[in-house]
């Protein structure tokens, strides 16, 4: 009999489904004691009060229903977020059961995730893949994606838990540090400068209202100031969502004026950043640092982070606007 597979957003009631597939991608992956949330937490922060992730699922429409309500045969987990580049989404996850690949699922979850964020405006996609699945490399690769990691050097650390609260806990500097309210222009401001000190000034996208404004907001930001309210330094990040281990913080940008540098304004901002982490019982905190930004691959170390490119063989991939197009329209 022919499989009727059919992409649709999830439910709250498919949530043990993509509990099931969650645990089969970790198996997958060799990591299966890497999941630690069950499908209450998956309502909770998918179907709260506050969503904090996405997701697509691929019902096959013609199995009868189980205990788990629909059929699942695959899914696609993503969240918004922001660089300064501009509004983007990272794709947590994308997975078809092994019964039902090469039949072109895979590419359907990923192309309604694409359309559905360039709806919002989402300028390119982010995501991650480990460097031994090299099926899903060429794959990617083929649909235009970038291996970040090979042509530039990108490098994926992470801040686990016991490093959170340690540096929730510590002692700084008396650096007033809030989070924004309508101080947008200061901190395009500083983006500005900042992208001009790398050089990159030509890539810059971000807005006084891009991203920074919307409810819920794609990214936050932390601002470090003087007690004359000059704008020392900043923080941006977003909530993303791991399906191992619920609501993680993601630090997209951390940027000191360099005449303020050398002054821990930088440790004062993340220290402020682990509290509300630690508040909201995020189990870790990763970024992304290029190759060849040693003051950051410094900094990082410092506080604990660790290179799970090197340790894991994760790969940073990104899938351009232009690409994106393609993949939808193909």
């Amino acid at each position: 009999m022919d499989r009727i597979v059919v992409i649709q957003k999830a439910e709250i009631k498919d949530c043990i489904g993509i509990r099931r597939l969650i645990q089969e991608l970790a198996d997958y992956e060799k990591m299966p004691q890497g999941p630690k949330i069950c499908h209450k937490t998956l309502e909770k922060h998918g179907f709260g009060e506050r969503i904090y992730y996405r997701c697509l699922v691929a019902v096959d429409e013609s199995a009868e229903a189980g205990g788990e309500g629909r059929r699942l045969v695959g899914y696609a987990l993503y969240h918004l977020n922001f660089t300064w580049r501009g509004r983007t989404v990272y794709m947590e996850d994308l997975y078809v059961s092994p019964a039902f690949r090469s039949k072109g699922i895979g590419t359907k979850l990923w192309k309604r995730l694409l359309k559905d964020a360039m709806d919002e405006g989402a300028c390119h996609c982010i995501f991650s893949v480990l460097d031994w699945n090299v099926p899903s490399l060429d794959f990617y690769k083929s649909k235009g994606a970038e291996d970040l990691t090979a042509s530039r050097g990108y490098q994926t650390f992470r801040i686990g838990k016991h490093a959170i609260q340690s540096i929730a806990a510590s002692d700084m500097l008396a650096i007033d540090v809030r989070q924004a309210s309508g101080d947008l222009t200061s901190i395009v401001a500083a983006y500005r400068e900042m992208a001009n000190e790398l050089g990159r000034a030509h890539e810059l996208q971000i807005t006084e209202s891009a991203g920074l404004t919307s409810s819920p907001a794609w990214c936050d930001l932390l601002l470090a100031t003087s007690a004359t309210g000059e704008l020392l330094g900043f923080l941006l990040y977003c909530l993303s969502y791991s399906t191992w281990e619920g609501i993680q913080l993601y630090v997209k940008d951390v940027y000191v004026k360099p005449v303020h540098r050398r002054s821990k304004i930088a440790s004062s901002l993340l220290r402020s950043l682990m509290q509300r982490g630690e508040a909201l019982g995020c189990g870790r905190c990763d970024m992304v640092v290029a190759a060849g930004q040693e003051a950051a691959l410094e900094f990082f170390r410092h506080h604990q982070a660790v290179n799970l490119s090197e340790a894991e063989g994760w790969v940073h991939m990104m899938l351009e606007r232009l690409h994106m197009e393609a993949v939808i329209y193909s």
